[in-house]
């Protein structure tokens, strides 16, 4: 048994198959669940359907006993920083054991693939293959499999939590590694992906909450609803109204993931957009993702650089507990390899540079508020307080 194990997740949103990972966690550890979550953008750079104190809410209802925020921009960058973001954390609250879903539910096919990475031979390999017309994350897949390793993306990014987790800990073998087969049932589970899609289509919104847990859906919907807390247009909107008017080749020339021509390729898709709606459809190319193309307007917006990224988060803030995740706060209060933050009032404790982390993500949270279905006021999620649930 483990004292902290740790699921590094989106919930967006919390479903069956969510369940089912917390419940293994709580299986295999007699401490404390962790949830290091999202904060309210995703790894596709998208808002969350919910909001992270709602998304929270729900982790703890559904069997986590403390969620702590992945604060962006490492919440939307790709595997590799994603993974540096919710590992750093983890670790520096004592994570014993990582457990996450996995299309193989292999632990030695994760930790080959990590290792093969991390080998200097795969990447002179990678390096000498041009996959011009299909981009990286394609020529990445490719290259796996000439070594004979098939990855699913729950498995992909595994594999990068047990990379970071080494190079982060200067160990070999550091914590666990414990992988949940992914269940497809029909008519019992469904993907975060066709929950959203049901969520934003409006005549299914009410169908796609019988995929979502009574825990969760009363954390999302206090009330008798079933929509969506954002409006994914409007933020496409505003990527497109900076790229179309006010943005300049000088404003994003040191943007994180955009280089290789994707920021020029959103200039040109801008100027030759009628309306906000083409933006992305004129933008998109085999060569580059749909998600490296919004990660890229995403930074650019909020201005994150490399040298914002590479390196770990200093902080993070708590947004939801039981009484078992306080009890885990005050024992790793004093002796805590990051800064835990419970209200804006805090932030005195932060270094100079975990305060300009911290500043990001509040702008990060202000751009989200705009994209809110309902309108809300500057400052907002500062207000918040974190979920407390007394059992």
């Amino acid at each position: 048994m483990v004292r902290i194990s740790t699921v590094i997740c989106e919930f967006n949103p919390l479903h069956r198959g969510h369940e089912a990972t917390l419940a293994r966690a709580r299986a295999e550890t007699d401490g404390a669940v962790v949830a290091v979550m999202s904060g309210n953008f995703t790894q596709r750079s998208e808002c969350a359907v919910f909001d992270k104190y709602k998304r929270a809410e729900a982790a703890v209802r559904s069997g986590a006993d403390l969620t702590l925020e992945l604060p962006f921009p490492w919440c939307s960058a790709g595997g590799e920083f994603f993974a540096l973001g919710g590992v750093s954390i983890a670790l520096g609250i004592g994570t014993d054991a990582f457990v996450f879903g996995s299309e193989s539910g292999s632990v030695d096919v994760v930790k080959r693939a990590a290792a093969l990475a991390d080998d200097t031979s795969f990447r002179e390999y990678l390096d000498s293959v041009t996959y011009a017309d299909s981009g990286a994350a394609k020529a990445y897949d490719a290259a796996m499999k000439s070594f004979g390793i098939s990855l699913g993306s729950n498995d992909k990014l595994a594999s990068e939590y047990v990379r970071a987790a080494r190079r982060l800990s200067g160990k070999q073998e550091g914590p666990s590694f414990i992988p949940v087969k992914r269940i497809c049932e029909e008519g019992v589970y469904k993907s975060a992906s066709d929950i959203r899609e049901a969520l934003f289509s409006g005549r299914g919104a009410k169908k796609a909450k019988e995929y979502i847990s009574l825990a969760s859906a009363s954390a999302y919907w206090p009330e008798n609803g079933c929509e969506a807390d954002v409006n994914p247009r409007r933020l496409e909107e505003l990527e497109y109204l900076f790229f179309r008017f006010f943005a300049s080749h000088k404003d994003t020339a040191e943007i994180f993931d955009g280089g290789g021509g994707v920021t020029e390729r959103l200039f040109s898709a801008a100027r030759a957009s009628e309306y906000p709606n083409d933006f992305y459809r004129l933008a998109y190319t085999k060569k580059y993702t749909n998600s490296r193309l919004r990660r890229a307007a995403l930074f650019a917006i909020l201005g994150v650089t490399e040298e914002m990224i590479k390196n770990p988060p200093l902080f993070t803030r708590v947004l939801a507990s039981n009484k078992k995740g306080r009890e885990l706060l005050a024992s790793n209060r004093r002796n805590s390899g990051i800064t835990l933050l419970t209200k804006p009032s805090a932030t005195h404790k932060l270094s100079k540079q975990a305060l300009a982390q911290y500043e990001l993500a509040c702008r990060a949270d202000e751009l989200y508020s705009l994209c809110l279905r309902s309108g809300t006021a500057k400052g907002s999620f500062l207000r918040r307080v974190p979920y407390s649930e007394d059992v």
